[in-house]
């Protein structure tokens, strides 16, 4: 028997080998420090272990929050356990363990040194078909995973396992959208004994395959909660105990460690670069950097200039423009905006994009996802001038209505562009917008974000701009063209009580530099304060109600004219709609 067993172990060996796992470094890093991250980890280990729970955890969050850090710990629990069954982690300086195949056969090999019937179930279907290791991705992970471990499930008590950390850094784009549709479908067949664990950053594509699965839990990571300031706490003061012992030093207040914990903002990253920068500061100085409020109370200015500095060659207008916009981006827009958005904003689709590569270490640049600074600091050490004065990053006031004037300008550019009539195709007149089951479906459809941020926010971006003989033309021509078609816009998007503060801002910068537009933009604001209600209530009363004129200005009968209607009065809104179309 003894002799048999070994003979069937080199004939089992040999058909292993015809696999191409993926190479991983299973060296499992550092996990969570004692009594940190306690209520995630012991949700998601008991989620993991119970068979009432979904197959698949997606934990995700930004970068730095800590997810590589808790899948280590999980990892470790299950591993005391016997019940690790495989842990892949993607880095993007590793491109070649991003395959598909060879994170399929990575996983298949690790479970079948583990279990000797899902060896044996591995080992026949190799057997069976000598070009198995060849087919389709598709057909290799039923073969080779799902078939074996549903032979293995019967003689498994207890949950085997599987990690996959950092999905986000798999950037072969082929096998990266094979092994989330892998995820987001296939593994649903696995058995119930089997299990996954995920973590990422909640990248657009991987978002949008995850969310509302029933086999895939999403729970996301987040950061700036009470339990992830209280977790920091305890993480510094461990750190700073042994620092402390270490370098024979008094402690430091304990005041000043909570205040340090505070400025972390919930992120670990942050928390853990301060005490690496701690700890290469001599002896003499250790105590003075955890005294917040003279050193890390200006937050991490020393990391956020050497992030900037090693971010690109600000000497370079290719570089340093388009960077100065995406910070003024973060800084100055009155809401987060996405990569797409900013793209469409600016018109550079590559340098806006390479630019967010180059600041991902200051900013939360993930994929469709509004990019954020990564601390609330950052945006104050970019525009103080005793924090960044003498750096090429640094936003003052000069800079920050330069930039404001390229935002108007585009905002503009924007809307006399993209606006049209009925922009969501509303097919009557009679409801309000309340009334519409659908309208927040037709938003999405006929309103890009970038469109709906111009809109609402141009005006604001205007306020801190000076003279500029562009955005005067630009101005001009947005409200002789497209007045009417911001106001619809504006309708539905729920903004009109902020429509007449914009136009009188609009009318502040004409004056002294455009008398005919001043008093355009008086009068606009006279008649639109009439109809105020009604086209707050209904989007179409922005054509119906407005084409009659009290003040008879001629403004509406000139936007009429742009609708070919030879006696506004009298028009309804099919007639309107059967202009346009």
């Amino acid at each position: 028997p003894a002799r048999f067993t070994s003979k069937l172990r080199v004939i089992e060996s040999s058909y292993l080998q015809r696999l191409r796992p993926a190479l991983y470094d299973e060296v499992l890093g550092d996990g969570c420090l004692h009594g940190t991250r306690k209520d995630i980890v012991t949700d998601i280990t008991e989620r993991l272990a119970s068979s009432e729970s979904s197959k698949i955890i997606w934990l995700f969050g930004v970068a730095g929050s800590g997810k590589s850090t808790i899948a280590n710990t999980v990892a470790r629990l299950f591993r005391d356990l016997h019940r690790l069954g495989s842990f892949v982690i993607f880095n993007r300086d590793i491109p070649s363990n991003s395959d598909v195949v060879g994170v399929v056969h990575h996983i298949a090999h690790r479970i079948a040194e583990s279990n000797v019937h899902a060896r044996k179930a591995l080992c026949d279907a190799l057997a069976a078909d000598a070009t198995l290791t060849h087919a389709d991705y598709r057909t290799q992970f039923q073969k080779l995973l799902v078939d074996p471990l549903a032979a293995a499930a019967p003689y498994i008590h207890g949950p085997v396992v599987m990690i996959i950390d950092a999905l986000d850094e798999c950037l072969d784009s082929p096998s990266r959208k094979a092994l989330i549709s892998l995820i987001a479908s296939d593994m649903a067949e696995l058995p119930p004994v089997f299990r996954l664990l995920i973590t990422s950053r909640p990248d657009l594509d991987i978002a949008r395959a995850f969310r509302f699965k029933s086999h895939i839990t999403a729970q996301q990571l987040e950061i700036g909660t009470e339990d992830a300031t209280n977790d920091i706490l305890l993480y510094l003061r461990q750190r700073v105990d042994n620092l402390c012992h270490y370098r024979q030093i008094e402690r430091p207040a304990e005041a000043d460690i909570q205040l340090l914990a505070a400025q972390a903002g919930g992120l670990f990253v942050w928390a853990a670069t301060a005490y690496k920068f701690m700890l290469e500061l001599d002896r003499s100085k250790t105590k003075q950097v955890l005294e917040a409020e003279k050193t890390i109370s200006k937050n991490l200015d020393p990391l956020y200039s050497m992030a900037l500095n090693h971010a690109g060659d600000w000497t370079r207008a290719d570089f340093s423009e388009p960077a100065l916009l995406v910070l003024a981006f973060v800084v100055l827009t009155k809401e987060p905006l996405t990569d797409e958005v900013m793209t469409a904003l600016l018109k550079n689709e590559r340098g806006v994009r390479h630019v967010l590569h180059s600041l991902a270490s200051v900013l939360q640049c993930i994929p469709g996802v509004p990019v954020r600074a990564l601390h609330a600091s950052f945006c104050d050490y970019l525009t103080d001038p005793e924090r960044s004065g003498n750096q090429p990053w640094f936003l003052n006031a000069d800079t920050q209505r330069q930039l404001s004037q390229v935002l108007t300008t585009r905002c503009l550019q924007l809307l006399t562009t993209k606006l049209r009539f009925n922009i969501c195709n509303l097919e009557a007149s009679h409801l309000r917008n309340t009334d519409i089951l659908d309208l927040a479906e037709r938003i999405v459809n006929g309103i890009p974000d970038e469109l709906a941020y111009a809109a609402k926010h141009w005006a604001h971006h205007l306020s801190a701009v000076g003279s500029s003989d562009e955005v005067s033309f630009e101005l001009d021509k947005f409200f002789q063209h497209s007045l009417l078609h911001w106001l619809e816009v504006i309708s539905l998007l729920g903004q009109v009580g902020g429509a007449l503060e914009a136009i009188a801002v609009a009318e502040r910068y004409a004056q002294g530099k455009d008398p005919h537009l001043t008093t355009f933009l008086q009068n606009v604001m006279k008649l639109i304060d009439m109809h105020v209600p009604a086209i707050t209530e209904s989007m179409p009363q922005v054509y119906v109600s407005t084409s009659t004129d009290p003040l008879q200005s001629g403004i509406m009968a000139k936007y009429m004219i742009q609708f070919q209607l030879e006696d506004p009065l009298v028009q309804t809104w099919s007639s309107l709609l059967g202009k346009e179309q």
